[in-house]
């Protein structure tokens, strides 16, 4: 499965413009830098994977209980 490369979903994906956009003033009016912006997004996905726990899965690909 081929992802699309980002400047072409900036000009498909409504959503991701935004989220392109909102970040990209936070940058220009210096609230955050791109270091900054890279850590919150890693640290959302991390409270994104312990909120949303998956099941273990054996060797054989079936969870465990």
């Amino acid at each position: 499965m081929r992802r699309t490369p980002p400047t072409e979903r900036y000009h498909t994906d409504p959503h991701f413009r935004q989220l392109v956009d909102m970040l990209y003033v936070a940058v220009e009016q210096a609230q955050f830098t791109p270091t900054e912006i890279r850590e919150a997004v890693m640290l959302a996905q991390i409270k994104y994977e312990e909120l949303h726990i998956r099941p273990l899965m054996t060797d054989a690909g079936w969870p465990t209980r």
